[in-house]
């Protein structure tokens, strides 16, 4: 019964760890300001997310995006380019890479 109790608090802790990385912090503050189209909000908090948490491919993807739409194209490729290195399967992510790179003009990619 004690190995019981130990387990559940340790899958609780853990879950409650997991949420703790996106609710109410610069994450979801991030993303909040995108959905309103302020871009350089959302940079400052993903800044700040990827600072305590560099692992969170999909704020530094959600960032190149909107650096992206602040017309900073050579960062954006740059972190949208760091944040396929940690996941390259990322659909959303290598479509916008794309989007990213025809902009630019670079149609052929080597």
């Amino acid at each position: 019964m004690i190995f019981f109790k130990k387990t559940i608090q340790l899958i609780l802790t853990m879950f409650s760890l997991t949420f703790s990385l996106y609710a109410g912090g610069n994450f979801d503050k991030a993303l909040g300001a995108q959905s309103k189209g302020y871009y350089f909000e959302a940079i400052q908090y993903y800044r700040l997310e990827l600072k305590r948490h560099p692992e969170n491919h999909q704020a530094r993807s959600n960032m190149a995006v909107s650096l992206f739409q602040v017309n900073d194209l050579k960062k954006a490729e740059m972190e949208m380019k760091r944040s396929l290195k940690g996941n390259p399967f990322s659909v959303d992510s290598n479509y916008n890479l794309g989007l990213m790179l025809k902009k630019l003009g670079r149609f052929k990619e080597d």
